[in-house]
């Protein structure tokens, strides 16, 4: 028996919706079961009209997650007690942050070993002006 070319699979659209469901939108793991490339499953959802359906079963599935983590975190699991409070907790003050600071926690001290060229002095306060903007935004990540 000859091959099968992976890239000539087709489907008819309720072939294409059970394996949707069935694998819960993973393409990946629908073009595995077909024995066909990604790019086929791909075009045949995009054929169809299918991303809906995609998009749902996704949807349901963070569903399930979510509810399994309320699930851990009602029994105080740690893992997702943290998780759980670093996402969800934010307006609450449960939030990450990092300070950087200098030695001994004093102010961070930038030294240029060699001056930019300006031709002008608003090119030169341009250059540093655009220097405290980048130190403060590396702050702000």
């Amino acid at each position: 028996m000859p091959k099968r070319d992976k890239h000539s699979r087709t489907f008819t659209k309720k072939q294409l919706t059970d394996l949707i469901r069935k694998h819960d939108g993973n393409l990946t793991a629908i073009a595995r079961e077909a024995d066909c490339v990604r790019q086929t499953v791909y075009s045949s959802i995009e054929r169809y009209g299918l991303g809906e359906v995609v998009d749902e079963v996704r949807e349901t599935l963070v569903d399930v997650a979510e509810q399994s983590l309320h699930e851990l975190v009602r029994e105080r699991h740690p893992s997702a007690i943290f998780f759980y409070l670093k996402t969800q907790g934010k307006r609450r003050g449960y939030v990450e942050r990092s300070e950087q600071t200098g030695v001994d926690g004093g102010p961070i001290r930038m030294q240029m070993d060699k001056p930019p060229r300006a031709a002008t002095v608003e090119e030169w306060v341009g250059y540093k002006n655009r220097i405290a903007e980048a130190v403060d935004d590396s702050w702000s990540d």
